[in-house]
């Protein structure tokens, strides 16, 4: 499994976090800060397949299929809701 996070530098230490639960859980962590310029076209890219342009945005796939997105739209996205995904 692969997480991706879309973030900017007001969410680094949620970036932390999330970083550290998963690498508690064996899955693979990849970071995008949109703000980066390196970095701004795949981060448009991962929130522009998912519908969403606010960001942090995260989103779990088994390879190339999505499995699970959290929209800081609907306030999903938080280490607490994605921590009681993983755990079920």
């Amino acid at each position: 499994m692969i997480c991706k996070l879309v973030y900017n530098e007001k969410y680094e230490s949620f970036k932390k976090d999330l970083e550290a639960l998963c690498a508690n859980n064996q899955i693979q962590f990849e970071g995008y800060d949109e703000n980066y310029y390196k970095d701004k076209r795949k981060s448009i890219t991962i929130k522009a397949g998912c519908g969403t342009k606010i960001t942090p945005f995260v989103a779990f796939y088994n390879d190339k299929e999505l499995i699970k997105a959290f929209y800081m739209d609907d306030n999903s996205c938080t280490i607490k809701h994605i921590t009681e995904w993983l755990s079920n």
